[in-house]
């Protein structure tokens, strides 16, 4: 068990719902955001609002792992969790909640990374799956993983995840940025409903399976450093996201999005859940 671990926020270059669909995805730590758990050196003050909601949504959380004792249990020391929540215990956090960059992520890696007693080895992944969906109802556990191991990670269907390097000559020619929303998201119902609509019963739709097969071609071409079929695969993807799911895409952000795919000098696409946030933009114009 380690305490004040700090753990860094996480950037989805690929894979935003269709993960959860049985999809490739491709995400890195973001550490220009961070989040570590304190306990605080002296009674909060009432007036300290957001220690106390921070520290209501870790009781909350301690709780529902409480309540899987079974499982949650052989990993975690609930125990010393329940009783350093009782103290007060928080998340410090420069993350924006519910800005597709990974705060729930953040938090069960920051508890996993204080409370561990044993070795979760290969069943980390799905350690993360069953805390996170406290957050978001169904999680793929992918996203805390990045968080944790702090190491860019692939995700190929039916294979372990593993470490792989972001290529520079790709970043070089497509440099990203950041477009915020400016709102929150709603992962918690967007997911849901997605799922609901475009996998009912785990059968994909014919939507959701030309989402699956794009999703695949930009992280394989990315991967790669084929610069052309990338470019294709990625255009090809911002303009099916913003056909398709266009309730997840505020009307802040249209105009850009927009702009973008009419002039060929930027392509955007979710970063996270969508429904507001941030959003990933990939610059086209370099030489």
């Amino acid at each position: 068990m380690t305490s004040n671990l700090v753990y860094p926020a996480k950037v989805m270059l690929f894979g935003e719902y269709s993960i959860l669909m049985g999809s490739s995805a491709l995400s890195m730590p973001f550490p220009r955001f961070e989040a570590t758990l304190r306990i605080p050196e002296k009674e909060v003050p009432a007036e300290e609002g957001d220690l106390k909601e921070s520290n209501n949504q870790l009781a909350a959380f301690c709780q529902f792992m409480i309540e899987e004792q079974d499982y949650f249990g052989s990993y975690l020391d609930l125990d010393r969790f329940a009783k350093e929540t009782s103290g007060g215990l928080y998340l410090r956090s420069t993350i924006p909640q519910h800005y597709g960059l990974g705060s729930s992520g953040a938090l069960c890696a920051a508890v996993l990374g204080r409370y561990e007693i044993r070795d979760t080895g290969s069943g980390i992944r799905e350690l993360f799956s069953r805390m996170e969906s406290f957050f978001h109802g169904k999680s793929s556990g992918y996203d805390p993983l990045v968080c944790y191991i702090q190491k860019t990670l692939l995700l190929n269907p039916g294979q372990p995840v593993r470490e792989v390097q972001i290529p520079s000559r790709m970043t070089e020619r497509f440099p990203m940025s950041l477009i915020d929303s400016g709102m929150q998201s709603g992962t918690g119902s967007l997911v849901p409903g997605f799922l609901e609509h475009q996998a009912p019963e785990g059968i994909l739709s014919q939507v959701a399976g030309k989402y699956v097969v794009l999703t695949n071609q930009c992280i394989a071409s990315f991967l790669r450093e084929d610069q052309l079929a990338f470019r294709e695969a990625l255009v090809a993807l911002s303009e099916f996201q913003y056909r398709e799911f266009k309730r997840m895409i505020p009307s802040s952000v249209h105009s850009h999005w927009e702009a973008g795919l009419k002039t060929g000098h930027s392509v955007m696409k979710l970063c996270g859940s969508g429904g507001g946030g941030f959003f990933l933009c990939f610059n086209l114009c370099q030489t």
